[in-house]
């Protein structure tokens, strides 16, 4: 590999993660809730902490679905630096760097290529940080499972490389499991890797490890009681409709996944190529499952993003083999799709949809007059409602009627909210009309023109903390008001 084709890949991705890090790292320092599910992290991390107990029961209006280590990891940090929240936040961001490191590590077992496992990483990040900001910088529990699941692969990879057994490795994917309960890509490509390959020799590790995941519930049920299995089995409601609603965002995978599949197509049969091809068939079979799910979101693909970005470090690294490589010569090839995945990073700034399935910044439904629009935030540490505690519903609301900025929408039938989680709000009939802005809001998840960039740092240092007023929609800073 030339040296300057090596330092131009990888100064591109490096410079597109370090400036998307910038607006996830920067707003992780306000005490403003950026997902709805922060506040109920934090408050489940401090009961763990505490010795309180972690799954309700039936009878309460709380739900904890999710394992419990996370909770007891974070909350102790939290009482040793003084706050779970932003424990879990800087957690989330060291976790998406050590996800980029493992992806170059395993890049560099499968295609003998450190500075290509470099490059995959470093596209992880840019494109993490592009579209993930409701998890980056965020008190979320995946971005770090995902690291601690990806650790145990790296060792798994590297144990099998050197022919020994695989069980030691298998059981830090086990434990992982308990942190976050649905990241399935890296297990179960570890376990079929293993039965596809020689399943009599796989067998037994594939054994004990379904046997040491059987144990841990076990214990869990024996620790915390019958509510850990009420809780972890909550029911759901399960749509096509929702997948639909999410399946678009794979169009940013687009680009990734045509670069590995055609190194894939050309080098079928490699080592490489078998591995990665099974890894991202799962990560997607396992996006397009969990998406059926009600509130399931953009964390359903980190598995497929991290099985695309190990694919594009290994076809970067054995770009030779694809024809394209015998005309262009293998650096110009190389830089090829280095140019194209940064140009469809930085070529439109990311609008996720909103929770409720309206567009990040065009308002809520389809016919709402402009004046009805707003952006919304959640509050931490409301001195009249208590530390994380949703108050959009009441707070908020009271304050933008007392200003006749807001009029409650008729409590029809159709029109009344028959879901309110963390502040979110759906409607049979129609969808409340709240969007985000693109900087207008702290906790926006939009990404911010390089113009608003400067002016948010601007403000970061003339006030480090403040709160949120909302105002009627047109995005901008002057919207942006102390409270």
């Amino acid at each position: 590999m030339h040296s300057r084709t090596r330092v131009l890949s990888l100064g591109t991705f490096a410079a597109l993660a370090l400036y998307f890090l910038i607006w996830s790292v920067w707003r992780a320092q306000f005490p403003v809730e950026i997902w709805f599910s922060e506040s109920r992290n934090a408050f489940h991390q401090d009961a763990a902490a505490a010795g309180l107990p972690l799954y309700p029961s039936a009878d309460q209006l709380i739900v904890n679905n999710y394992p419990p280590l996370s909770f007891f990891i974070v909350g102790a940090l939290g009482r040793l630096f003084g706050d779970s929240l932003f424990v879990g936040r800087a957690l989330s961001i060291i976790g998406l760097l050590t996800l980029a490191v493992e992806i170059a590590l395993v890049v560099r077992i499968l295609a003998g290529s450190l500075p290509a496992g470099a490059v995959g990483g470093l596209w992880f990040v840019a494109i993490m940080a592009h579209n993930a900001t409701s998890y980056l910088g965020a008190n979320n529990l995946q971005i770090v499972g995902q690291a601690n699941m990806a650790a145990g692969f790296v060792w798994f990879l590297e144990r099998e490389r050197s022919g020994l057994s695989p069980v030691p490795a298998l059981l830090v994917i086990v434990l992982a499991g308990f942190w976050k309960h649905n990241i399935i890509g890296i297990s179960a490509t570890a376990v079929l890797w293993l039965l596809l390959r020689d399943w009599r020799t796989g067998a037994r590790p594939a054994l004990i490890s379904a046997l040491a995941a059987g144990g841990g519930l076990f214990a869990c049920g024996v620790i915390f009681g019958a509510a850990f299995y009420t809780n972890l089995l909550t029911s759901q409601a399960y749509s096509v409709g929702h997948l639909v609603s999410q399946i678009g965002s794979l169009q940013w995978l687009a680009v990734a996944a045509i670069f590995w599949g055609i190194w894939v197509w050309f080098s079928r049969g490699s080592y490489a190529s078998r591995l990665t091809a099974l890894h991202s068939a799962i990560g997607l079979l396992s996006c397009l499952m969990q998406w059926l799910g009600d509130g399931v979101f953009g964390n359903a693909a980190f598995d497929l993003t991290i099985a695309l970005s190990v694919g594009v470090g290994c076809a970067y690294a054995q770009i030779r083999m694809s024809p394209i490589a015998t005309l262009l010569g293998a650096n110009s090839t190389r830089v090829l799709p280095v140019v194209l995945l940064a140009l469809r990073l930085a070529a439109s700034p990311w609008k996720p949809p909103h929770p409720n399935g309206s567009a990040a910044t065009t308002g809520g439904a389809a016919g709402t007059p402009p004046e009805r629009r707003y952006s919304r935030v959640q509050f931490l540490g409301c001195p009249t409602t208590g530390r994380y505690c949703s108050v959009i519903n009441t707070f908020v609301y009271r304050r933008m009627d007392a200003r006749s900025h807001w009029t409650y929408p008729p409590q029809t039938a159709s029109s009344a909210p028959n879901r309110s989680d963390f502040g979110f709000q759906q409607g049979r009939g129609r969808r409340w009309p709240h969007s985000y802005r693109s900087l207008g809001t702290v906790g926006t998840h939009a990404y911010p023109s390089v113009e608003s960039l400067w002016i948010a740092l601007g403000c970061a240092c003339a006030t480090p903390r403040f709160l949120v007023q909302l105002v009627p929609g047109g995005g901008g800073i002057d919207d942006r008001r102390p409270v």
